[in-house]
């Protein structure tokens, strides 16, 4: 096959991807079509974490030393332009970004729709993304949810914190991966930073997938996605349905996205030395971020949020409703049946241009 057509094939493939990037549940991660929101929240708030040298990665981590660890490292670092002293130091950096990315597609490829639609709708896993679990209903899975989010991040700083306590060589281990236009790799990651990004991942999310104040520090609503992709979801018993629109860090939402970042910055704050004054520190920070103010519901508009009519916007329908609805929000309708079927399309023959691209490198 020649070169030109493996151009044309993966420039159709991003003009096309570039339509259905919004099924990546959770603000859009870095794809090279799609606007890297976790990605750039978690990098702004952590720069000034890292130059601290609070990690001491010169001193604590060892950095892996095989081909994949470079290719993979060298694309994160081209794509996200990022800044790094020295090779420990981006080894700790892309490895946070890797863990912020992680909740959201655990591995799988972000242009299997199918794949990563199953990754979302997973029941375990809604505390991850900070939403309601199936049992959620009503006002009281508001708070099922809020505190289910808590714990998932008060976990994940335990697990960091335990982590920086071992031995160097067992603080790197190996996670899985996608690379677009490549595949699945296992790559070495610096295992404390990881875990912080998942848990930074899970604080971002408690904007996009909650309606909160007009301040955004307290939390009125917990939004719904593993309920509302199903023909059983009832509004007033599973909450409102997730909302698309929440999930891009531009447009209406701007300002959301701009209240996840200080509360980013504010939560990788928590990160100290001593793990008692870290553990008080994260709990004050739930204080100032993440009270539930009750008494908000549908009825009051979410005690009147400014917030409540973009939560409304393009939400997550049933995979049949969500294709042919045409009354919803720009990305439904004909357009997403047709764009989702080109895709599947797309995605085989992409596949087989990367199996013969290898093959012609290989020999």
């Amino acid at each position: 096959m020649s070169r030109h057509r493996i151009v044309t094939g993966v420039f159709l493939v991003a003009a096309l991807f570039s339509a259905v990037a919004s099924d990546s549940l959770a603000y859009t991660i870095n794809t090279g079509f799609t606007d890297p929101c976790h990605e750039r929240m978690t990098y702004r708030a952590a720069k000034d974490l890292f130059a601290s040298g609070l990690f001491k990665p010169e001193s604590s981590v060892q950095v892996p030393n095989d081909d994949v660890w470079e290719a993979v490292s060298d694309y994160i670092t081209r794509t996200m332009n990022l800044e790094y002293e020295n090779d420990a130091q981006k080894f700790t950096v892309v490895s946070f970004l890797i863990g912020a990315r992680y909740p959201d597609n655990r591995g799988k490829s972000i242009t299997n729709v199918q794949s990563l639609r199953e990754v979302h709708r997973d029941p375990n896993r809604q505390k991850d993304h900070f939403l309601r679990e199936v049992g959620d209903d009503y006002s009281a899975g508001n708070e099922l949810a809020i505190e289910r989010g808590l714990d998932f991040i008060r976990f994940n700083v335990e697990a960091m914190r335990e982590a920086r306590n071992f031995p160097p060589a067992e603080q790197v281990v190996k996670i899985p991966i996608y690379v677009e236009f490549y595949g699945m790799v296992d790559v070495k990651i610096w295992a404390p930073a990881f875990r912080l990004g998942v848990a930074a991942h899970a604080v971002q999310d408690s904007f996009s997938h909650t309606i909160r104040s007009d301040d955004l520090h307290r939390i009125r609503h917990v939004m719904n996605y593993v309920d509302a992709v199903t023909y059983s979801y009832k509004q007033d018993r599973d909450g409102l349905r997730h909302s698309w629109a929440m999930d891009r860090c531009k447009e209406e939402a701007v300002d959301i996205a701009v209240g996840a970042l200080e509360a980013t910055t504010d939560f990788l704050a928590i990160i100290s030395s001593d793990d008692n004054v870290m553990a008080i520190d994260l709990e004050r920070f739930f204080d100032d971020w993440m009270v539930y103010e009750q008494g908000c519901n549908a009825e009051n508009d979410f005690c009147n949020s400014r917030w409540a009519q973009i939560a409304r916007m393009d939400p997550s329908l049933p995979v049949l409703e969500e294709v042919f609805d045409c009354s919803q929000a720009p990305g439904s309708g004909t357009m997403r049946f047709l764009v989702i079927f080109l895709a599947v399309a797309i995605a085989l023959i992409t596949r087989r241009i990367i199996v013969i691209a290898r093959n012609r490198i290989s020999r």
